[in-house]
Formats: structure tokens, C-alpha cells, sequence
């Protein structure tokens, strides 16, 4: 019998999805010292600024990111 919920499990696995092929992590050259943990935190950061947004896909937030104007106003600022 198992135990576990399999919904929860999916949940993480599509949350790891985004940030492989959003952010390429998985072919990240980072890989010693704590450089892993913060770029993993800067990412999770830019996807919860992008959904706190409003966009429906993170490529599109992270687009609208690269111009300052815009990436000023997904911050809050006018």
C-alpha cells in the first residue's frame, strides 16, 4: 500500500520541468561552493516575480525582463 501522495510528487517534478528548460539548470557550469544554491534562488526568484506578474509563461516574463523600462515596472516601479 502506498503511502505517499503521487499528486505532490508531480507537483515538484514540474517545478524542477520549468526550471530545467526555462533556465537550463540541469546544464548549469556551476557546480561547487554555493553557487548552485544561489543561482537556484535568483531563478526562483525571477519565476515567482514573473507568476506575481501575471504571466501565463515564464519565457514571456522573462523576455519583458531584458528591457529596463519593463523589468522596472514588473518590480513595482513606475
Amino acid at each position: 500500500m502506498r503511502t505517499t501522495d503521487p499528486r505532490g510528487h508531480w507537483g515538484i517534478e514540474v517545478h524542477h520541468h520549468v526550471r530545467n528548460v526555462t533556465f537550463r539548470e540541469d546544464h548549469s557550469a556551476s557546480c561547487t561552493g554555493h553557487g548552485p544554491a544561489h543561482l537556484a534562488t535568483i531563478r526562483a526568484a525571477v519565476i515567482n516575480t514573473v507568476k506575481d506578474a501575471g504571466y501565463l509563461y515564464i519565457t514571456d516574463g522573462r523576455r519583458d525582463q531584458t528591457k529596463p523600462n519593463e523589468t522596472l515596472n514588473l518590480h513595482g516601479f513606475p
